[in-house]
């Protein structure tokens, strides 16, 4: 019995290690990743805020073009902690068009209820996403372009 007990409890105590590393391997924050793709693509100069309703965009859109108002947007949701995933999130409330003047790009992130979408990688939100929390209580100027 004791045998089984010293070769079974160093296997529990590496699995369980390896599944630690693995799960903390693949967690980051919503600023790290937008830190991530600021230092490859450059400073964003503007975001333009779309929002869904299933399969459907709203006319209206939020244009953020001040650097003090991008940083706002940026940072209400910054301590937001993200799993990386393989799918992309389905079921969108809100698109972000993202403009990064020095590099000439422009990406999209996919906003869902549980899950963002983001230069090109997935993530699940762990626990609230503040970033839909900060939108909905925002007050941001919404426009319908073909109003102007």
């Amino acid at each position: 019995m004791k045998k089984w007990l010293m070769i079974l409890i160093p296997i529990i105590v590496i699995g369980l290690g390896a599944f630690l590393i693995v799960n903390f391997m693949n967690s980051t924050t919503f600023e790290e990743e937008i830190s991530d793709l600021a230092d490859e693509f450059g400073e964003i100069s503007e975001i333009i805020v779309y929002e869904h309703s299933g399969n459907q965009v709203s006319d209206e859109s939020v244009v953020l073009d001040e650097q003090e108002e991008i940083y706002h947007f940026l940072d209400a949701p910054s301590g937001m902690e993200l799993k990386h995933v393989s799918s992309q999130p389905v079921d969108w409330v809100y698109s972000l068009v993202v403009f990064r003047e020095e590099s000439q790009t422009r990406q999209v992130f996919f906003i869902a209820e549980n899950e963002i979408g983001m230069g090109g990688n997935y993530y699940e939100v762990n626990g609230q996403n503040e970033l839909i929390e900060y939108i909905d209580n925002a007050d941001l100027d919404w426009r319908d372009p073909s109003n102007n």
